[in-house]
């Protein structure tokens, strides 16, 4: 019995991981549209994930926002009682079950990249694709750069006060 379940077990996680692999998330990722420097190999779920980019799962509804377009609809909208009533318990009772916007697979990704603290992610200067880094090598980095007295100086004091004073005093001037 024991022997059946494994190999049921095998059969349906074989085809388990085939169905994730040629999903529609799995095949529209761009897997080109990231670059692992880092020395932490990264799984598949991971990569697919980031292929979406970082703003990918943290979009989200703001709830401040529909309930203000309700209320201006109700100042303004010719919009019959009743049936604003309805729409609203529609769309409240939608909004308390939350639904993610992605697999559930990505948003254990994005846990996981969140608990590597060693690992920097960022997005590279002249593509739009994310490099991730060794947080040490990238530290680093930062600091080489900002020493470098040829490229950079050091200011003594900050040179926006003047003109920071000089708004305050014709702010002061038109209220």
């Amino acid at each position: 019995m024991r022997s059946v379940c494994k190999k049921l077990s095998h059969k349906f996680k074989k085809k388990l991981a085939h169905l994730v692999e040629n999903s529609d998330w799995s095949k529209h990722a761009n897997s080109n549209f990231m670059i692992n420097l880092s020395d932490k190999p990264l799984s598949s779920h991971v990569k697919c994930a980031l292929g979406y980019g970082l703003n990918f799962a943290s979009q989200y509804i703001d709830y401040v926002d529909v309930v203000k377009g309700f209320c201006i609809l109700e100042k303004y909208g010719d919009v019959p009682v009743q049936d604003l009533h309805i729409c609203k318990g529609l769309i409240y009772s939608s909004l308390t079950t939350s639904i993610p916007n992605c697999p559930r697979r990505f948003s254990l990704a994005y846990k996981k990249l969140k608990n590597y603290k060693d690992l920097h992610i960022i997005k590279a200067d002249k593509s739009n694709c994310l490099v991730i880094l060794n947080r040490f090598d990238y530290v680093d980095k930062m600091k080489t750069m900002l020493n470098d007295e040829v490229r950079y100086s050091k200011l003594h004091k900050n040179p926006l006060e003047p003109v920071n004073a000089e708004f305050d005093k014709n702010l002061k001037k038109n209220v």
